[in-house]
This record gives structure tokens, sequence and C-alpha cells, in this order.
């Protein structure tokens, strides 16, 4: 690699014209630097007075180091610049660079990470206040800079190579008739025990039917209460829909489900007016009536249980983790977005989600919250209960429970 026989300005615009193939190449940046520097201070490129190239000579030196170095125009111009500023070019460790402090460091990934996949990768706002749980509620020194992250740096942290290495990751509705429930949209105008009902199939395999999954939330807390069953009967829904009531920590008033005959027949309306509840069915052609439970369904229900079929005989070891594991998990340790509805000028609403809190915090953040309670229940006992397991310490037990119950279920 010797250009040194090149020394005037027309031999250089002679190999420009005339050679097409560069003669030799560059090993490394460092050593393509230093002939960079070299070429510049052979022809007097920065050179002032009498010696000042004109603008055509200046163009036929970059055209001549573009051609052996392959760098960009726009690299060339800041190549250029740096040797005027400080009269040498370097490369690497000798060069001082403008960085930023870097904050978040391997181990936050893998914590990002483990927490996601225990919680099946929640959304940002959720997963960043239940990193702040973790270090202001339970002292976890761990999560100190995670607590704090930005929005945006989260998913970048996301996006990072150690995080992807641990983490794992139509029809027309038919009208349908019936006398039983009032056909409207309830209003709990911020009053918790409005509880929102549907069914969720665990699919088919061979004509032969799956568990049902039988989900309960309430609107304004979103506490969620679930049930697997073999069957949706009139006799088993009444079941169910007795036994869940009775887990709510607040004192039920109304009961809305669509108008499927799982939950519109006689036999649970029979238990809904023992306990003086109001019972209510989604309005035809309005599907934002039941959209919280359509969305839990699909954000909890899908995501934890899958879709694949689970066959109607394994409902008392699923219904068994669910009620030892993972109805605590939603209620205590699962974070939800609250919406406040803001209303503008020409009466358009909009949700904004600002809110972001598990079920019991959002409970117990409403006013006079003890008149709402069951009388076996105390605002200090939703809070030792809160207290037991920190959030991603309980997501954990749970993820471990799910997949001793999957492996149960596989040898089956």
């Amino acid at each position: 690699m010797n250009d040194s026989h090149i020394v005037s300005l027309s031999q250089v615009e002679e190999n420009i014209a005339t050679i097409t193939i560069p003669i030799f190449s560059f090993e490394s940046h460092e050593k393509a630097y230093a002939w960079v520097d070299a070429i510049l201070d052979r022809f007097s490129y920065h050179a002032k007075g009498r010696k000042r190239l004109s603008k055509k000579e200046k163009m036929s030196v970059r055209k001549y180091i573009r051609m052996y170095t392959t760098y960009s125009r726009s690299q060339i111009t800041r190549l250029i610049r740096e040797k005027d500023k400080n009269h040498t070019l370097k490369y690497g460790k000798g060069k001082k660079r403008n960085t930023f402090k870097k904050i978040y460091t391997k181990e936050d990934a893998e914590l990002l990470a483990e927490a996601d996949n225990a919680y099946r990768r929640m959304s940002g706002n959720a997963m960043r206040q239940t990193f702040k749980d973790e270090f202001e509620l339970y002292g976890k020194k761990d999560y100190k800079r995670l607590a704090n992250i930005s929005h945006g740096h989260f998913y970048r942290l996301r996006s990072s190579d150690t995080y992807k290495e641990k983490s794992i990751t139509i029809g027309r509705t038919i009208s349908v008739s019936r006398a039983i429930g009032i056909r409207k949209k309830p209003q709990p105008d911020g009053k918790p025990g409005y509880i929102r009902a549907d069914t969720v199939h665990q699919g088919d395999l061979e004509g032969v039917k799956g568990v049902y999954h039988i989900n309960l939330v309430d609107e304004v807390t979103q506490w969620e209460i679930l049930f697997c069953v073999e069957s949706i009967t009139e006799g088993s829904m009444a079941y169910v829909v007795e036994q869940a009531l009775k887990l709510f920590p607040f004192v039920v008033i109304g009961f809305h489900s669509d108008n499927g005959g799982e939950n519109i027949n006689g036999s649970v309306s029979e238990v809904l007016q023992k306990q003086f509840i109001e019972q209510t069915k989604s309005r035809s052609g309005r599907c934002n009536d039941n959209a919280l439970i359509e969305c839990k369904n699909g954000a909890v229900v899908r995501k934890h249980m899958g879709r694949w079929h689970l066959p109607k005989f394994e409902a008392r070891k699923i219904q068994a983790f669910f009620r030892d594991f993972f109805n605590e998990f939603l209620n205590f340790h699962r974070m939800c977005a609250y919406p406040r509805t803001v209303v503008s000028d020409d009466g358009k609403k909009k949700k904004v989600y600002e809110e972001t809190m598990t079920p019991c915090q959002k409970l117990l953040s409403i006013p006079k919250v003890e008149t709402y309670l069951r009388p076996d229940i105390t605002i200090q006992s939703l809070k030792e209960k809160m207290i037991e397991h920190s959030h991603i310490e309980f997501a954990k037990i749970m993820a471990a429970a799910k997949q001793k119950l999957f492996a149960a279920i596989k040898k089956c």
C-alpha cells in the first residue's frame, strides 16, 4: 500500500480518470484514518493564502480519498473538518467522543425479562408501576433504577440483546329476545359492585368439548374472579355465580352480561334476586356495552391459559389453580389501567388513561371505601394480604404453579 509517487494534483486527477479499480485497500479504519491524514498534509488541503487550493482541486482530493477508502461524502467532510480543527485525525480510543452516561445495566434488562416472563409481557405503564411498587412498597433495592425508568427507555431496554436472550414472549350477532334482565348499560358512578360477566370456551377437539372459564370483573376497580367448569348448564352457572359473588370484597349491586343463555336464565336470575342484585344485559348493536370483560378475556384468560384445547375432565385442576394462585395474582399483584372520561366542547367523550395500579390499590383509593366493603372484610385485612408478597415475587409463584398445572395436564 504505497502511493508516495502521487505528489501533484495533476497526478491525482489522472489517477481518478484512468484507474477504475483501487490498487490498494486498508486492513482497518485506523490505517485508513492515518492515510487520509497524510493525504491532506501532502496536498496542503487547509493551506491559506497563495497556496490555497481551488474548489476544483479540493474536489479532486476528495474524490481520490473516497476512491480508496470507500467512505461516504458526508464522512469525508467530517474527517476534513476534524483535521482542520485538531490538526490530526484519530480513530478509536484516542478520540474523545460525546456519549450519554449509561444508567441501565445488563442486570436491569434481565430483571425486566424475568418480570415479563412471569406477567406474560404487560403494557409499559403497568410494568413501570409494578417496578415502582417493588422498590417503594416492598423495599426491593434491585428495582431502584427500573422504578424511575421513562416510557421510552423502558421499550429501548425491551429491544436490547440481553432482554431478548432472557425473554420467552365473523359472523353477525343474531338478536335474542328474553324477558330476563334489563337491557341497559350500568352506570356505577365510581362505586364498586357492578360486575361484568362472560364465558370463555377452551376449544373443541375431535368433537369433544373443552373446559369453560367464567370471568367476572368489577367495572370500577377491575377486581376479577375466574372460575373453571366442565359445562355451562343452568345449574352449574347458578352455583358458580353464587360462589363467585362471595369472593368479591365489596357488596355486589349489579350483574351485567351479554345475551348468552348461560347467564340469562331462570336459575342465575333466582340467585341474583335472592341477594337483591340488579341483572342487566347488553343492548342490541352496542358492542361497547360489555367491552371491559371482552378485553379481560383476551389480556388475561387467553394470554395465560392459551387457545388450545383443555379437556373438560381437567376443570378441577384448573379451578384449584385459579382459587389458590391466579385470582390473588390478578387482584393484588397485576397492574391495570384506569380511564378518566374527558368531554370536549362538542360533546365527544374520550377516555384518558392516567392511573395504573392493582385492583386492590384502586379499591383502597376510593373515598369512604369502608362503606362498600362486606362485613367480614376490612381495609387492614386487604393491606396485609397485599404486602404478604411483592408483585414480582408472587408473579413468579403463580407462573411456577401454572407450569406445574400444564405439565400435569399434558400427562393425562
